[in-house]
């Protein structure tokens, strides 16, 4: 399958930065870190048939061998374990959606297992507790309550799917380390494997969470025109909202889309704060390797929210700088309908919500501007 975009030209950054953002940032970013450590520190746990336990479960690979053979054990099997139980890998089909996963009710969460490539495991075992081993490419919310997505989140405001990639190795291998700390600083009994998801893997999931809320945030702006709905959820350490600071920024960076100050899909998506001055590019970008049918249309709802907003952004400005991105996301978009990939692998409430979008909200945007 196409690659549908890829937006990571070397070298180029957002035109502009905004004044407000280093201090939300450095807000936010604490904000983040103290939900995490609290849920480190609580003891807590999911139900035994979640699926990353259940993921766990299945590998049966000694973890009393060397970290570098132990991983390298895991990523030999990481693929059929995936498949056998119908979780999408870049080698195999599956059809796992899953519902009160990580998101709430009304809410596909899909699923994927790809393995990535790291350099230094004796270095990602030391830094266990702050791995982020799977991770989100994207998600329904759009507000900054630093909720965890632990399946009991009922607020929904853009969209029906959650996309959730697993890399079950560097799971796998920080469950290792975890279970070796915790057999050392817990003579009374050690913990379960349930209550490691819960306390650090879930947590851990927060940072993107927040970029991706961020995005979500401008986008869904853009399309309401500033109208978003207010969110009840709250965090359990009462950490103050950064909805209306954040605001600001998005109403300035919607203005600049607005009035023609647009350039290039990368140049936009450069220019969408994240934390830590992250690059959104980054966060949203598919990882190296050949796009196969068989996972390729998990990445396809990952960026649809994405390509929406840069299509119609593009189009309602006028704007004639992205005609070779334009042309790769029409022909990729055309692959994955024409083969009827997405009706061999979504149900059908989401399929008929993914091919309204694609055929409704992007396609007639592109190839016209106005």
């Amino acid at each position: 399958m196409r690659r549908i975009i890829n937006v990571l030209s070397p070298g180029v950054k957002a035109r502009d930065k905004f004044p407000q953002w280093p201090y939300l940032d450095k807000a936010l970013d604490k904000a983040v870190n103290e939900v995490q450590d609290y849920y480190h520190r609580q003891v807590r746990t999911v139900k035994a048939e979640h699926v990353l336990v259940r993921l766990l479960m299945s590998l049966a690979v000694p973890t009393q061998l060397p970290n570098q053979a132990y991983f390298d054990r895991v990523t030999d099997i990481a693929y059929r374990n995936a498949a056998a139980m119908r979780i999408p890998t870049p080698i195999s089909r599956g059809t796992l959606f899953t519902k009160n996963t990580f998101y709430g009710d009304g809410i596909f969460d899909v699923l994927a297992v790809v393995n990535e490539d790291h350099s230094n495991i004796n270095d990602l075992y030391a830094n266990w507790k702050w791995l982020e081993a799977v991770k989100l490419y994207r998600h329904p919310l759009v507000d900054l309550s630093l909720s965890i997505p632990d399946g009991k989140q009922p607020a929904r405001v853009m969209g029906n799917c959650a996309v959730t990639v697993i890399d079950l190795p560097l799971l796998a291998l920080q469950y290792k380390a975890w279970m070796e700390d915790n057999i050392l600083t817990r003579p009374d009994g050690p913990l379960t494997i349930e209550h490691f998801i819960a306390m650090f893997v879930i947590p851990n999931m927060l940072p993107r969470q927040t970029n991706l809320c961020i995005a979500n945030r401008i986008f869904t702006s853009y399309t309401l025109n500033g109208v978003l709905p207010a969110s009840e959820r709250i965090n359990p350490l009462s950490i103050p909202r950064y909805e209306h600071q954040l605001d600001t920024i998005v109403d300035e960076y919607i203005r600049r889309m607005k009035t023609n100050e647009v350039e290039t899909f990368d140049q936009m998506l450069a220019g969408i704060p994240q934390l830590s001055d992250g690059d959104y590019r980054k966060l949203i970008s598919v990882p190296e390797g050949p796009i196969t049918e068989p996972i390729g249309w998990v990445w396809l709802l990952a960026q649809l929210p994405m390509l929406e907003f840069l299509v119609k952004v593009n189009h309602f400005s006028g704007n004639q700088r992205n005609l070779s991105y334009l042309r790769d996301i029409r022909l990729a978009l055309l692959d994955y309908t024409s083969a009827k990939v997405l009706s061999r692998f979504m149900p059908e409430p989401l399929l008929t919500k993914t091919l309204f979008t694609i055929q409704s909200e992007i396609l007639p945007y592109i190839g016209q501007t106005k």
